[in-house]
């Protein structure tokens, strides 16, 4: 599981977009909740292909898809770090915390020549992001594009459909991909939807994070930023170029943000969570055991 959002918890509701925390509501109201959410919405749009697809297969056809059936009873990869996503007592037992997946590929990641030229005309950008098949984000990027401007920042603008990209000075350089773990670092905040490999990065190169949520983990995601010390949530209804402004320029200037984001890149630096992965699937093989502890849980009621 690719963020903490996914696991229910009675102990730990996740924030839900675009910045609802359910948190401190009464637990009938949130089982619930929960149960006309699997009902109404995820059973009923997911079973009708899942159960004859289970069925062909002589297995039994799944019940509460999104929290029983998406769990393994031999094994749940984890796949971010305890301290972003704490563990519950009540998640799915076999589950294992390893860290975070981060893959740049296998040759060392180098930023082209016109992105290098750029970092070297001026003062640390801003990257701006809206993940990356996202083909509507013409507003979100024409108000970072704004803000900056109002706090006399220059931008990256990362994005794969630059028609949606407002004009823009030399200020602001558009690219369709640079490797986040070269260009990163030398940013000096991030802009983003919020979605985990996004946060991910942010936290490994040390940088504010700036998260503008639309759905799925993304506003829990941003929340977890925000307890880290590390990032601000601005939701779409707010999202305009003065608080985005105000947000980013509190953000970078921030002795204690600072501090916050140095101290998750110190964390990560010293994890692997890929290598963790590859030893508990290997530890699944036949014949194998587990070389190296596991961090586990064991639900003890379904919320």
């Amino acid at each position: 599981q690719l963020a903490p959002s996914v696991f229910r918890s009675s102990h730990r509701q996740p924030v839900l977009p675009p910045d609802l925390d359910l948190n401190g509501w009464p637990a009938p109201l949130l089982r619930l909740i929960w149960w006309a959410a699997d009902r109404f919405v995820v059973d009923r749009h997911v079973r009708p292909w899942l159960d004859p697809a289970l069925r062909a297969r002589g297995l039994p056809v799944a019940t509460r898809v999104f929290r029983d059936w998406i769990h393994s009873e031999a094994l749940n990869l984890a796949l971010f770090p305890d301290w972003f996503g704490d563990p519950q007592p009540d998640w799915p037992a076999a589950t294992r915390v390893v860290g975070f997946p981060l893959f740049d590929g296998e040759r060392e990641p180098v930023l082209s020549e016109a992105t290098e030229r750029f970092l070297g005309e001026g003062e640390a950008p801003i990257l701006v992001t809206a993940g990356t098949e996202n083909r509507d984000a013409y507003g979100f990027f024409h108000t970072a594009v704004e803000a900056a401007d109002r706090i006399g920042a220059r931008t990256v603008l990362a994005t794969r459909y630059p028609k949606q990209l407002p004009s823009r000075s030399a200020a602001h350089r558009a690219v369709d991909f640079e490797p986040f773990r070269a260009l990163l670092p030398r940013c000096a905040a991030i802009v983003h939807h919020g979605g985990v490999g996004t946060t991910s990065q942010g936290l490994r190169a040390g940088i504010p994070q700036l998260v503008h949520p639309h759905g799925f983990d993304q506003a829990d995601n941003g929340d977890r930023l925000r307890r880290l010390g590390v990032g601000r949530v601005v939701i779409p209804d707010r999202f305009s170029p003065q608080t985005v402004a105000d947000a980013l320029g509190s953000l970078v200037t921030d002795p204690d943000v600072a501090r916050a984001c140095a101290a998750c890149a110190d964390r990560i630096a010293s994890e692997d969570g890929i290598a963790r992965a590859a030893d508990l699937l290997e530890a699944c093989l036949p014949g194998r055991g587990e070389t190296s502890p596991a961090r586990e849980t064991g639900r003890t009621g379904p919320p």
